[in-house]
């Protein structure tokens, strides 16, 4: 065998050894996605799991309080920070928000767990105003609707407001439907579109 032969037979066999070499990177490369997103997935499915139980015991051992939005914010969709007080203990409640224009100061019913007071959920179809809230009324119209929200504007002082409120299964809405506005007088961007 001459060198040139050699030569050939050896770039053959490295040629080869690269393919496979290839072929072997891919394929744990691969198997590494595939076991991640399986981690991953598992994790998400506890989460579920782990929430679905808290829920069911929130409903079970179920007390109703008032709460107020103290905190807002955006990281992966939007969030707020609720709290309530317990026999003058106080809580907060973080979770995600179905629109980014809920404002700090803005009241909603809380459902939590009499067991576990800081087990709780903050329920979005029940916004409200205290009788000591200095409030007034317009009228608004709506938007927007889909499956759980429903979009509304009003006008106070020649400012136009738009504003997202949550609604309870089992009602309908229209688009171009008017409704009463209960605002705040000094902060109108709070305000709920009277349903009942």
């Amino acid at each position: 065998m001459n060198k040139k032969q050699r030569v050939a037979i050896t770039k053959a066999v490295n040629k080869k050894l690269t393919t496979l070499d290839i072929f072997k990177k891919m394929f744990w490369i691969v198997i590494s996605c595939a076991i991640s997103f399986g981690v991953f997935y598992f994790i998400a499915q506890i989460g579920v799991y782990y929430d679905k139980k808290e829920v069911e015991k929130i409903k079970e051992n179920e007390c109703i309080v008032e709460g107020i939005i103290i905190k807002t914010g955006s990281m992966k969709g939007s969030y707020v920070v609720a709290e309530y007080y317990i026999e003058g203990n106080r809580y907060q409640k973080r979770e995600s928000s179905y629109s980014d224009d809920i404002v700090i100061g803005e009241k909603f019913k809380i459902r939590y767990d009499r067991t576990d007071p800081s087990s709780s959920r903050i329920i979005y179809e029940e916004p409200f105003f205290k009788t000591s809230d200095k409030t007034s009324i317009t009228s608004g119209r709506i938007i927007q609707v889909d499956s759980y929200t429903f979009r509304f504007e009003y006008t106070i002082k020649g400012i136009e407001y738009k504003k997202f409120q949550h609604y309870p299964k089992g009602k309908n809405f229209k688009e171009g439907a008017t409704y009463t506005v209960e605002y705040l007088i000094d902060k109108p961007q709070i305000a709920v579109l009277k349903i009942q």
